[in-house]
């Protein structure tokens, strides 16, 4: 007990009136060192406090609270029986056992999470038909004329292919016959050396230069690839 005088000595206990407060709504007991000012603790608040004893222990303070606000509305009551004249039945006090209030609204309710639906496999879609080519195939060029063999002249100025070579010169009936020029394309015989009379042949690429009858070489010179110039005669 003097424990108790003690602790009254030095702290005071009240709860808020102020019905904005948060203290207030909870019937919070706070406890205010004597030597301070009695308001409620709360700094948005700060309205006095209506004294109530302290708390027992093992008591939280929130049920207190409940419990003097209770207290409050019955004296209230008891008072007004008594103005009437009314008696109170004194009622011996029982002794409440220790209650420990559980804060409820810290425990979130279970619930059952749902469970997602499994997918469904997406069917593959029918691939659709090929688009028809709808070009259409190119037209067939005509093919370019191919340009005609030049007409062999047969009297006056061509050329001839003799086989073993080319003749561009003077013609007559298709033959070389006149001034000309004779162009080897294989090995032949060109004609004879004008001053010793042995046969001179001509090679790939080389060239006679000179008068021709009736197809046959009559008088000319030939080029040879060595650079030399002979004189030949049919």
């Amino acid at each position: 007990m003097a424990t108790r005088s003690n602790e009254r000595l030095r702290y005071r206990y009240g709860i808020c009136l102020n019905d904005n407060c948060p203290k207030c709504k909870e019937k919070e007991v706070q406890q205010i060192p004597a030597r301070k000012e009695f308001v409620c603790t709360n700094p948005e608040c700060g309205k006095p406090l209506r004294e109530c004893p302290p708390p027992p222990k093992g008591i939280k303070p929130k049920l207190i609270g409940g419990i003097v606000a209770a207290l409050v509305v019955i004296g209230g009551g008891a008072g007004a029986f008594f103005a009437m004249g009314g008696e109170e039945e004194k009622v011996p006090e029982k002794k409440q056992p220790a209650v420990e209030v559980v804060d409820t609204t810290a425990v979130k309710p279970v619930t059952e999470e749902a469970v997602p639906a499994p997918a469904e496999k997406a069917k593959p879609e029918a691939p659709t038909p090929k688009e028809e080519k709808t070009a259409t195939a190119p037209a067939k060029t005509e093919k370019a004329e191919k340009p005609s063999a030049p007409k062999t002249v047969q009297n006056g100025r061509g050329t001839v292919n003799l086989g073993y070579g080319s003749y561009s010169g003077e013609l007559r009936n298709g033959k070389p016959d006149g001034a000309g020029v004779l162009t080897f394309k294989s090995h032949h015989k060109a004609g004879r050396n004008f001053k010793t009379g042995e046969d001179v042949y001509g090679e790939p690429g080389e060239t006679v230069d000179g008068v021709f009858s009736n197809g046959f070489l009559q008088v000319g010179t030939i080029s040879k690839k060595d650079g030399n110039v002979i004189k030949i005669k049919y």
